[in-house]
């Protein structure tokens, strides 16, 4: 399942780049933003792995070479060159990710994924919403 298998190293990258944001930030307010969406897609993460181990298919353990990149770009920054990025990596990689559930809502062939990615919609884009304010505020 192509969904499954990008929606998890996403979802691996989103996971990490929030605790690096938690423990590199100053901005309590980033800081608050980023355990949020760490923990939502932790939970989205459990979920795409429970329906997966359901149909017997591996997901992947890590995030994806372009991720590593950026993870390795972002640890070298600190103050607001690194919020700046931070916010910015999470608008990009939000925007993708709604997009890649909204395909498989709409038109997602195995139900179990296409009703996780519908389900799931409301919580992305909120996450969105909360960063996009978040970097007009900053």
């Amino acid at each position: 399942m192509i969904f499954a298998n990008q929606a998890t190293a996403r979802d691996i990258a989103t996971i990490a780049f929030g605790r690096l944001a938690e423990t590199k930030t100053t901005d309590s307010a980033i800081r608050d933003l980023a355990v949020k969406i760490a923990q939502n897609r932790t939970s989205v993460n459990n979920q795409l792995a429970a329906v997966a181990q359901n149909e017997g298919l591996s997901l992947p353990a890590a995030m994806d070479a372009e991720h590593q990149q950026q993870f390795v770009q972002l640890q070298s920054l600190n103050g607001p060159a690194f919020n700046r990025a931070w916010l910015d990596g999470q608008l990009q990689n939000q925007t993708m990710t709604i997009q890649a559930f909204q395909a498989e809502a709409d038109g997602g062939s195995y139900a179990p994924f296409r009703d996780l990615a519908a389900q799931t919609l409301p919580g992305l884009l909120e996450d969105l919403r909360a960063t996009q304010q978040l970097s007009l505020a900053r």
